[in-house]
């Protein structure tokens, strides 16, 4: 029997496919990039959530919960066990032949939006507390755009004062995160963790 979904489910679910479908992208070529292998176990967990999207696309909830009993653990695992060495290799990544005396491209402002290069490059060039505070107020920004249209588009999913809820712990949870991942040092050889 299939599921009956709302539009605005579907189109939720769409845009979280797309979403992950990134993600594993994202992953998979931080990990040819790198040869870290956390990575190419980071890039599984976004496939189970593409197949647990689909799977609820698919009207067959039941495989996104077999999938989500095990995203979680999985997760926290991956989290745990590379999350330092993760950090380290995106950073010699990113910051390969930079030099704090260049300009920034556009291209780095560009992955402002798509990943933290461009932090990176920002936090070298402007330094690490006025790179947190520019972070914050531009997730802040981001999130609030997303918000209002959310709100606007799915008012029933999203109301709009009570759905501040979750952007506020999302700034703060993330501005954690992002002020942790400046903190951590390159070696200056490469260390055995």
């Amino acid at each position: 029997m299939p599921l009956e979904m709302p539009p605005e489910a579907i189109t939720i679910l769409i845009i979280g496919f797309f979403f992950f479908i990134f993600a594993f992208i994202r992953t998979v070529w931080l990990a040819v990039r790198t040869k870290e292998k956390g990575f190419w176990y980071s890039s599984i967990v976004a496939l189970m959530f593409i197949f647990s999207i689909v799977s609820i696309l698919l009207s067959n909830p039941v495989v996104c919960v077999i999938l989500m009993i095990f995203i979680g653990p999985y997760s926290i695992f991956i989290l745990v066990k590379y999350w330092k060495r993760l950090i380290l290799a995106q950073k010699e990544l990113y910051l390969k032949g930079f030099s704090s005396q260049e300009p920034m491209k556009g291209s780095d402002y560009l992955s402002l939006f798509f990943s933290l290069k461009g932090w990176l490059k920002l936090a070298e060039k402007q330094g690490k507390n006025p790179a947190i505070c520019i972070y914050v107020l531009f997730n802040t920004l981001m999130l609030l755009i997303i918000e209002i249209w959310a709100s606007y588009r799915f008012p029933n999913i999203f109301p709009f004062p009570i759905s501040l809820i979750y952007m506020v712990p999302a700034v703060i949870i993330s501005t954690y995160f992002f002020s942790i991942y400046l903190e951590i040092d390159q070696p200056n050889k490469k260390e055995t963790l």
